[in-house]
């Protein structure tokens, strides 16, 4: 569609007209602009609360590892005691459950896995034309006369898989180039060992398997004593014996005993207040980093109230916990924790860890005890941070409200803009239609009254 030429600006009146246009359109569009801005604010104010709550998340866990104990909980182990010959009986590591004490143990036999031996093959490659079937603990073996040493080997690995394994493996011992044996082994320690049986054909009991000198090692259970009670358990790794502790037996003999103790471990503790005091200071930087003054452009919280009840609370809540209590034996204070002039919060951790060994317990009603600072800082936690209930995703559904508003209002305004500008510029168009028409008027009647045309007039009149 061709452009009508009074469309253009300036062209028959010699205003420009369409930046007089653009400039009314820029002053009466600044009701936009500011909620634009606005709106910028808006979303910079809830990215910096999605931040912010990120931040409080990891400090309420590290405040829950503290105040429900669950740091204090570490264990250690210490194992004493060797065979004859200088080699330990066994060590031991403790997890939750774990209590403080001190047990005597003896190992008088190691878990073993049973292992059975074929007789000599002079090749594993050449087919024995054996045929039959036989079960390994149940599962069901099917060898055809082509089938080599190998192949056999490989058809019993292949039923040690799955839900049903047989749980025994198969390799060969090459002892040399004209002697070759089939080993079976159990993938599990115990009495029960290896059961074998030939349903269809000799297999096994060709391959000698079936004698009782094919046995290289008989399964066997573990036994040991814990404080003189007897104990058998199919495996060398024993963790239903003492509750929390793990026993990895090593070496076995009669008689030789060694000493287990199990103590409080202040590494747990140590680490849950060390996570403590880092998400401590990370919440108060974030707090202290949003109130900065500035003189271009203020952080997107600045001054904000909910902020600056926050750090008002959990310093308080701080303070408290260092300043202890009278029922507290410990204080924060002697655990180490300080405060500096600044806010933020430090650890000595060789204190904590003195503390800790001069009773763990009273360490640990520091942060466990109802009505603590720390509780205050739970409860505060938890009412900023509640999914969908708590302040801080309230005010982000607030913000996302007006933001919607602010969306809507913006459209609605634009509208209108826009159908001024082009009322405006219908309006500047027919002035320039006019203007034109006029000046085409203009133009012919000078035209009418030439020099010519009056001569002409002049000499046809005369007598």
């Amino acid at each position: 569609m061709t452009t009508p030429i009074s469309s253009f600006s300036g062209l028959n009146s010699g205003i420009q007209w369409a930046n007089l246009v653009d400039q009314i359109i820029q002053v009466e569009g600044q009701p936009i602009a500011l909620l634009k801005t606005r709106e910028t604010q808006q979303t910079n104010r809830k990215t910096q609360l999605a931040t912010y709550k990120g931040l409080l998340n990891t400090f309420q866990t590290a405040v829950t590892a503290l105040r429900t104990g669950t740091g204090f909980t570490s264990f250690t182990t210490t194992a004493s005691g060797t065979t004859a010959g200088g080699r330990p009986l066994f060590f031991a590591t403790a997890g939750t459950g774990a209590v403080a004490s001190q047990y005597q143990v003896e190992v008088d036999t190691l878990a073993a896995a049973a292992k059975i031996g074929s007789t000599s093959q002079t090749s594993a490659t050449t087919p024995l034309n054996l045929a039959g079937a036989f079960t390994v603990n149940g599962q069901t073996v099917t060898v055809v006369a082509t089938d080599a040493l190998n192949d056999i080997r490989d058809k019993i690995n292949a039923v040690d898989l799955g839900t049903t394994a047989s749980k025994v493996s198969a390799s060969i011992l090459t002892v040399s180039g004209t002697s070759n044996k089939m080993i079976l082994t159990s993938d599990v320690t115990g009495s029960t060992g290896i059961t074998l049986a030939d349903t269809t054909g000799a297999v096994l009991g060709t391959l000698g398997l079936l004698a009782p000198g094919a046995i290289v090692t008989a399964g066997a259970d573990a036994t040991f004593k814990i404080d003189g009670t007897d104990f058998v358990r199919t495996t060398n790794i024993v963790a239903d014996a003492l509750q929390g502790v793990t026993l990895t037996l090593q070496n076995a003999e009669v008689g030789s005993q060694g000493t287990l103790s199990v103590s409080p471990s202040s590494d747990g503790a140590l680490k849950a207040a060390q996570a403590f005091v880092d998400a401590y200071n990370q919440v108060m930087t974030f707090i202290q980093t949003q109130n900065k003054p500035s003189d271009t452009s203020p952080a997107p919280l600045f001054n904000d109230g909910m902020l600056r009840a926050n750090r008002s609370t959990f310093s308080g809540g701080m303070l408290d916990i260092i300043e202890g209590s009278p029922a507290n034996a410990t204080t924060g204070a002697t655990a180490g924790f300080s405060l500096s002039e600044s806010g933020t919060l430090s650890l000595d951790a060789s204190k904590f860890s003195s503390a800790f060994a001069a009773g763990s317990a009273d360490l640990r009603s520091l942060f466990t005890t109802t009505g603590t600072g720390l509780d205050t800082i739970a409860t505060s936690l938890t009412d900023l941070v509640s999914f969908g209930s708590g302040l801080i995703d309230s005010r982000s559904t607030s913000i996302d409200t007006s933001v919607l508003s602010m969306d809507n209002h913006i459209t609605q305004l634009q509208g209108q803009l826009d159908r001024r500008k082009a009322a405006l510029t219908a309006q500047f168009v027919q002035m320039e239609t006019i203007i034109g028409r006029l000046q085409s008027q203009g133009s012919f009647l000078t035209s009418q009254f030439t020099p010519t045309t009056l001569t002409s007039s002049s000499t046809r009149s005369s007598p």
